[in-house]
């Protein structure tokens, strides 16, 4: 079964039959709002979701990649695989709503997405990103998740030092893929030059703590070719 989902850029109906009219508001429910995006589904489509997979009503600690590979039915194409992502975040957020915990996903949120962005942009695109960067959603909630319960090992390290040094590799790695991609001509690779340094400065920014910088990094080596 292929789940729909579509996104609204602005307040809008559609036509439902020839008496009444689908209210976007009324009738489906937001999943996430991606940037200025805000992703739709119905409610028909979402009690579906449930029934066929209840595992979203107890995710525990299982990562989106666990629960996908075991629960993979009806979302099999790659295009399913996001949506999948995205309902997985959709129903762990419900129990992670506090202010902290939104501060702490826009944090993650920001270093993911401009991770994704960086490996965009060196590896001159590719589907692959785009798919990537709905998963993204899901992928930045089990990081919350992990986060909020401390499930990882005491961390005893210097954070300052441990920051700088993961910038600073995360820089000469940028630099070092930008001067051998053949793709841009010199021109081209100055004006992305500028637009990565402005990516890293963002994650530079989000890092604020030791879990933080730990997630992120987990993310980065477990996802892009780091060299």
């Amino acid at each position: 079964m292929k789940y729909i989902l579509f996104f609204v850029l602005q307040i809008s109906c559609f036509s439902f039959g020839q008496n009444r009219t689908f209210d976007i508001f009324n009738d489906s429910i937001l999943l996430v709002k991606m940037d200025e995006n805000l992703l739709f589904v119905s409610k028909n489509k979402f009690e579906e979701v449930i029934n066929e997979h209840p595992e979203f009503l107890n995710i525990d600690y299982n990562s989106p990649d666990i629960l996908y590979a075991i629960n993979s039915k009806g979302f099999e194409s790659e295009v399913g695989q996001d949506d999948y992502y995205l309902f997985y975040a959709y129903f762990l957020s419900k129990n992670q709503n506090s202010e902290i915990d939104k501060i702490n996903r826009n944090k993650l949120l920001e270093i993911y997405t401009s991770l994704n962005r960086i490996y965009a942009l060196l590896d001159n695109g590719g589907t692959g990103f785009a798919h990537l960067y709905k998963r993204i959603f899901g992928y930045a909630e089990y990081s919350l998740l992990i986060y909020n319960n401390n499930i990882q090992d005491e961390i005893k390290v210097d954070f300052k030092q441990q920051k700088t040094l993961f910038i600073k590799n995360l820089e000469l790695i940028v630099s070092n893929r930008l001067q051998n991609e053949w793709n841009y001509n010199n021109s081209e690779k100055k004006k992305i030059q500028i637009e990565l340094n402005k990516l890293i400065e963002i994650i530079k920014k989000s890092i604020t703590d030791s879990y933080l910088l730990l997630e992120t990094q987990k993310f980065m080596f477990s996802t892009y070719q780091t060299y």
